[in-house]
């Protein structure tokens, strides 16, 4: 209690100063296993069903199976791709849009016209590859929890 109490006597400068030296050595005190630089792939929600059966059939028909479905219906949409400038709208329609192994097109990667798993949880080369019995080192590979506000919360429907 003492050495808190020394703390809230310091000046702002000197409690921003220290709170900026906590972060910066909370943030580079990251494993050699962060460091390490993975290139993960989109592969398909194919991949998925091998192993996640029944939650892959709790989203059979989704909305987020629609949701390539719904913008080529939007006139937005149309006039965005008259002009060439799909960037607004992929990255919430679509999965995987401008990675590898992502959506290019509706002909060329047909899968990846909807929101399936990878579109939340992300890339899953490096999940699909791992055997079952990996289950811990699997849970690493990818997001558990996806965050849902950067379609959700953020939206990007100006006219």
């Amino acid at each position: 209690m003492k050495r808190f109490s020394r703390f809230l006597r310091l000046s702002c400068f000197s409690r921003y100063a220290a709170f900026f030296a906590i972060f910066i050595l909370l943030g580079f005190s990251g494993s050699a296993q962060d460091a390490k630089k993975v290139t993960r792939n989109y592969v398909g929600d194919t991949s998925c069903k091998t192993c996640h059966v029944s939650v892959m059939k709790s989203f059979d028909g989704n909305i987020h199976e629609k949701a390539y479905e719904v913008l080529k219906g939007d006139e937005r949409f149309k006039k965005l791709k008259d002009e060439g400038n799909l960037s607004r709208c992929f990255p919430c329609h679509v999965t995987g849009y401008g990675e590898k192994g992502g959506f290019i097109s509706e002909d060329e990667t047909p899968e990846m016209a909807q929101i399936s798993c990878e579109g939340c949880h992300g890339a899953g080369s490096e999940h699909a590859a791992l055997g079952a019995d990996k289950k811990e080192l699997k849970q690493k590979t990818i997001k558990r929890y996806p965050v849902c506000w950067k379609c959700h919360l953020i939206h990007r429907h100006e006219n």
